[in-house]
């Protein structure tokens, strides 16, 4: 058994200087907040794939990715898709 997780941003979040303003440290505190709550949440997958028997693979595609759409794909066939 296979666990594949895939996520759209960085692992580990670079840190970043903040004015000494509520408004900017409140903001700074939430995107924390929800960055470390990825984390847990990966953990938390790692951990319940190793109790399952299961092999866990991550990746990570990064912010900037510079992607073409494939060539004779056409938005009607993503419809039948679903």
């Amino acid at each position: 058994m296979d666990l594949f997780t895939i996520s759209n941003g960085p692992l580990v979040r670079p840190g970043e200087l903040v004015r000494a303003r509520a408004l900017d440290i409140a903001q700074q505190a939430v995107a924390t907040m929800v960055f470390s709550m990825m984390q847990d949440d990966l953990l938390h997958m790692f951990i319940m794939s190793r109790a399952w028997g299961a092999d866990f693979h991550y990746v990570c595609i990064p912010e900037v990715l510079d992607l073409e759409d494939p060539p004779g794909f056409e938005s009607e066939d993503s419809a039948e898709l679903f």
